[in-house]
C-alpha cells in the first residue's frame, strides 16, 4: 500500500461513493484505491451530510472550500503591529 500525501481526487471520491454504497468494508475499500483504511473512515467521517449519507459531489465540494479557506497573516490585517516589527527589524 502506497503512502500518498497528496488530496483524494474525485474521482476516488465517485469510487469511496460506490463502494460504500455497496456496504465494502472501509479496509476493503482502502485496499481497492491504494489508500490506508484510515483515509476512508476520515473522508466517510468528514464529507458525509447530516444524514450520515456520503456523496462523492458534495465530498469534493466540501473538501474544495476547507482547501481555499486561508488565515490572513496578522502583520497585513494590523498596521500598528506591521510597524512595531518593521521598527524592532531595524
Amino acid at each position: 500500500m502506497s503512502n500518498y500525501l497528496h488530496p483524494l481526487t474525485f474521482y476516488e471520491r465517485q469510487k469511496i461513493e460506490f463502494y460504500h454504497r455497496l456496504h465494502l468494508s472501509n479496509r476493503d475499500i482502502g485496499q481497492r484505491l491504494g489508500r490506508n483504511h484510515t483515509v476512508i473512515v476520515r473522508e466517510l467521517t468528514r464529507n458525509a451530510n447530516r444524514q450520515g449519507v456520503y456523496r462523492a459531489n458534495e465530498a469534493q465540494r466540501k473538501a474544495a472550500s476547507r482547501r481555499h479557506h486561508t488565515n490572513t497573516c496578522k502583520l497585513e490585517v494590523n498596521d500598528d503591529l506591521r510597524r512595531y516589527v518593521e521598527d524592532q527589524m531595524m
